[in-house]
């Protein structure tokens, strides 16, 4: 892990910007009904309920150059504080775990239902499948993080 590292954007380490291609595009015209195949960092997320404001959150978070290569290096298996305030290093736990669902490729979409339960666990005040502040989150999320990590 190196926190200083800048990667290009041409770099093969990161999902091409047109990740996704047609069958139709691959096989010279004829249409296909076979979904894409997922490619690495081309995986969404599902809404469970109004949980926009989730996905959106984790989203912006999980495509941060330097928290990306944190958490898919796993180095916040080695930093987690299990003992201190904040969420005792599960949001990191929880957060590490969806972070490689969205990078590994292996899927189209992932449901980030145990970090949902994680967050619904330590601030109620997203509990439940309604609609929240993306903005309120982040600030909750990433002060998390940085207790869990600290």
């Amino acid at each position: 892990y190196k926190c200083d590292e800048w990667i290009s954007t041409f770099s093969n380490r990161l999902a091409p910007l047109d990740t996704y291609t047609s069958a139709q595009a691959e096989s010279g015209g004829s249409a296909s009904s076979e979904s894409p195949l997922p490619m690495r960092g081309a995986t969404g997320l599902h809404n469970m309920g109004n949980t926009c404001f989730l996905n959106a959150t984790v989203q912006c978070i999980a495509n941060t150059p330097l928290l990306r290569e944190y958490f898919l290096s796993h180095q916040h298996t080695k930093d987690a504080n299990e003992r201190g305030g904040g969420c005792k290093g599960r949001l990191a736990e929880e957060f590490g775990v969806v972070m490689n669902e969205l990078w590994a490729g292996k899927s189209a979409a992932h449901t980030p239902r145990n970090l949902k339960r994680t967050l619904d666990q330590f601030a109620p005040q997203f509990a439940g499948y309604e609609q929240h502040d993306a903005q309120e989150l982040l600030a909750f999320f990433l002060d998390g993080l940085h207790e869990d990590l600290n």
